[in-house]
């Protein structure tokens, strides 16, 4: 698989027609900034929950599920990108089980590490030692990664976690390149975000929820970069076969 071939079409994807992706990335971005306050404003004045924190959490997940559903579905399907009609679909669900399993499985040691760490003794080398771990279940998971556009172009497709690519260390490269490219404007925004709402601190209550607007976008940008280079790497080996 050529990386720098599928880091151009996911970028080209999510970036050549950019006040499209704004318009289509509206809907969720403001679910996202609703939720995120609300939460915010439920813990801050103590009111929120386990189970509140546990709820917002799925919702924020099957957000993400289904803004996968639809750029697996616009590249792999050529159909039109509409994510309220995906997030109230019977394929998000799926979808969205498929993406916690494989999740919970590149996070296992970290989950593990954190459970057990009052009864560990840490030092360097046991860190060392859950972050090697991770690394590869990071990249077993990513081996399992194509149920997920199965899942979300084939009607019946049934979630099988069987099947197994062989490009697991590749698509690791490419969600690193990704996740670091990312890093930067995120860094850049919120060092701005805390410099304004300094400086204007009896409007900070006003801000902050448009500074969480523009936050939310670049993490939907991200995952439209994410999942369509997850489309791409399975539209490749689909035409090796």
């Amino acid at each position: 698989m050529n990386i720098g071939s599928i880091l151009s079409q996911s970028f080209k994807y999510a970036f050549s027609n950019f006040s499209k992706r704004i318009r289509e990335g509206f809907p969720p971005v403001l679910i996202l900034t609703i939720a995120f306050n609300l939460l915010d404003y439920l813990i801050s004045n103590e009111i929120a929950t386990k189970f509140t924190i546990i709820i917002f959490s799925i919702l924020i997940t099957l957000i993400t599920s289904a803004i996968g559903v639809c750029v697996h579905e616009e590249i792999l399907s050529n159909k039109k990108f509409n994510f309220l009609n995906e997030f109230f679909s019977k394929k998000n669900i799926k979808y969205l089980a498929g993406f916690i399993l494989i999740t919970l499985i590149a996070l296992s040691p970290i989950i593990i590490f954190f459970v057990l760490k009052d009864n560990l003794n840490i030092n360097q080398n046991t860190s060392a030692l859950f972050i090697i771990l991770w690394i590869f279940t990071t990249i077993f998971a990513l081996k399992l990664i194509f149920v997920l556009p199965k899942i979300a172009t084939q009607e019946n497709y049934k979630l099988k976690l069987t099947e197994i690519n062989d490009i697991g260390s590749q698509l690791f490269i490419l969600i690193s390149i990704i996740t670091i490219a990312f890093l930067f404007p995120s860094y850049i925004y919120l060092f701005l975000q805390i410099s304004i709402l300094k400086s204007f601190t009896e409007t900070s209550s006003f801000l902050k929820p448009l500074f969480d607007l523009g936050s939310f976008y670049i993490t939907y940008m991200n995952y439209l970069v994410f999942f369509a280079v997850i489309s791409f790497s399975y539209k490749t080996t689909l035409i090796k076969k």
